[in-house]
C-alpha cells in the first residue's frame, strides 16, 4: 500500500518543523504577538531548532 503524498513529505519532525517556519515566518521572522520585526536569536529547542525573542515585547 502506497503512502499518501503527505505523509511522504511530513515523514519527520524536521522536515514538518522547516514546513510550519516556512509557512509562517516567509523569510522574514516576526513576533507572533505585536508583529515586530525586531526579534533576535534564543537559545534552541532540543539543540536543534532555534529559538527568537521579541525586543518590543515587555
Amino acid at each position: 500500500m502506497a503512502m499518501p503524498p503527505l505523509l511522504k513529505i511530513l515523514d519527520s519532525e524536521e522536515n514538518c518543523v522547516n514546513i510550519l517556519r516556512k509557512a509562517r515566518f516567509n523569510d522574514s521572522v516576526i513576533c507572533p504577538y505585536c508583529l515586530s520585526k525586531k526579534v533576535i536569536k534564543w537559545g534552541s529547542y532540543r539543540k536543534v531548532y532555534q529559538r527568537y525573542r521579541c525586543k518590543d515585547c515587555p
